[in-house]
C-alpha cells in the first residue's frame, strides 16, 4: 500500500460488481425496527454483538453498502442524532 500526500494509506478502489458479489455472501436477518438479529457470511454465523464491538458501532442497526468503490457500514439514525447534538450545542432549537 502507498501513502497519499497526507501520510494516510491509500486504499485501492475495487470494482463495484466485485463488491456487490462479496456483499451478497452475507445473509442478514433483521427485526421490525431493522436491528440486525442474525449475521452470516457464507453460511457461517457471526456474533452480532462481537461485530458491533469490533467496528465500534453505536448499535446493531446497520447496513453493509457499496459506496464509492468501497464497502461501508451505514448506521441508521446516527447522522440525525449527530446533527441534533450539533444543533443543540450551537444553541439552535431552544424553546
Amino acid at each position: 500500500m502507498r501513502k497519499n500526500w497526507r501520510g494516510y494509506y491509500k486504499i485501492k478502489e475495487e470494482d463495484p460488481k466485485e463488491i456487490e458479489a462479496y456483499l451478497n455472501t452475507f445473509t442478514i436477518q433483521r427485526d421490525g425496527a431493522e436491528y440486525v438479529t442474525e449475521l452470516k457470511k457464507d453460511g457461517n454465523t457471526i456474533d452480532v454483538d462481537a461485530f458491533v464491538q469490533a467496528f465500534e458501532l453505536p448499535s446493531p442497526c446497520f447496513f453493509l453498502k457499496e459506496m464509492d468503490g468501497h464497502i461501508r457500514i451505514v448506521i441508521k439514525g446516527w447522522w440525525s442524532w449527530l446533527r441534533t447534538q450539533s444543533v443543540r450545542c450551537r444553541g439552535y432549537g431552544k424553546k
